[in-house]
């Protein structure tokens, strides 16, 4: 995602995530692999690895969680299913696992990436600017009563 990210893009980005999602606690997208990194296992088309991710901020089963379905690093040591409830304590706790473990990898590795929030982000967010993302929000500092009336 860049050297130069700041917690504002990063936040800006995930908030645009979760929206792309409908704010939907439940949501589940399905994605395969794709061609490029299969190449380097030499995996036939059909049989692309395919990996799930869940909830509101799109949590891989290959790195947070534990599907039953595919192997899983389970960073978050915890079941997929965890992260498809109405309460996103622990989608939040282990996404902050996630992003305190990200570094930098060699630009050509030959296995086969995680998917990381680069990976996940829609289109859309990927380029989100804070300041325009957030312009309409009321501040921090601006009571809720004077933005209501």
């Amino acid at each position: 995602m860049g050297d130069k990210m700041t917690a504002n893009d990063l936040n800006a980005r995930l908030v645009c995530l979760a929206g792309a999602t409908g704010f939907n606690t439940s949501f589940v997208k399905t994605i395969p692999a794709k061609p490029k990194e299969s190449k380097h296992l030499n995996i036939p088309a059909a049989r692309r690895p395919v990996w799930n991710l869940y909830g509101v901020f799109q949590l891989s089963d290959q790195l947070a969680c534990d599907s039953g379905m595919n192997p899983s690093l389970n960073v978050c040591n915890t079941s997929c299913t965890a992260f498809t409830d109405d309460d996103v304590t622990d989608d939040i706790a282990c996404l902050n696992s996630i992003i305190s473990s990200i570094q930098p990898r060699p630009k050509h590795s030959l296995f086969l990436p995680l998917i990381t929030l680069n990976t996940i982000m829609v289109k859309e967010c990927r380029s989100v600017v804070p300041s325009l993302y957030f312009a309409e929000c009321p501040s921090a500092t601006t009571p809720m009563s004077a933005t209501t009336q």
